[in-house]
């Protein structure tokens, strides 16, 4: 015997389904929205996956020893990133399963790398004199913003709170001289020590 029927409702495709979406108002403007959203989506995806063969080149070929104190400061950077997006979702590290410390032992061969990768990438910023403007650096705050959905008031609170500035600033440096050597087609050679001074002053564990 039935008892239930359950009929499963699915909104008609028109424009006024379109407008429930809030930036268009009709069912074609929906459409055109989606395909350019994918396609963004998919060029994101290629660019981050070249410009990660890009760096594992220059790594491969200029390897050295990165400073201690340079692999913590990767390590609380990487801590106080994915601190800030669970807070974005009222979330904090405990309650999301992350312990600090297991965290840091689990990454620190991943910060290690991108430790690397920072002081080759700043070495040819150096060479390229390539700097990062104040409102370069107020985009890349304002897109912060837009992906975690937060005011830009709070995201620069709490950028400025956490020192996480001027990380944010060489990361916007770094995307330039990728880009600059994707436009170039080629890797350029980077002189070898990439530290410099800064080696000797770091502290050692």
């Amino acid at each position: 015997m039935v008892k239930d029927v359950m009929e499963r409702l699915v909104p008609e495709l028109s424009d006024e389904f379109a407008r429930t979406m809030g930036t268009v108002q009709t069912l074609g403007e929906l459409r055109q929205l989606i395909r350019e959203q994918l396609e963004k989506q998919k060029a994101k995806a290629t660019d981050a996956e070249v410009r990660q063969q890009l760096v594992d080149e220059l790594i491969t070929r200029h390897p050295f020893e990165v400073p201690y104190g340079m692999v913590e400061r990767e390590l609380h950077s990487m801590v106080e990133t994915i601190r800030y997006r669970l807070a974005a979702q009222n979330m904090t590290l405990e309650q999301a399963g992350v312990r600090e410390e297991t965290f840091k032992q689990q990454n620190r061969d991943r910060a290690e790398r991108s430790a690397r990768a920072n002081l080759l990438l700043e070495r040819l910023a150096a060479e390229q004199r390539l700097v990062v403007s104040d409102e370069e650096l107020e985009e890349g705050l304002l897109q912060s913003a837009e992906e975690l959905n937060r005011p830009i008031d709070k995201v620069k609170d709490f950028y400025a709170k956490n020192n996480l500035i001027e990380p944010l600033r060489r990361q916007l440096l770094e995307d330039k001289v990728v880009k600059l050597l994707l436009d170039q087609a080629l890797i350029t050679e980077v002189p070898p020590d990439p530290p410099g001074e800064t080696k000797k002053n770091e502290e050692t564990p």
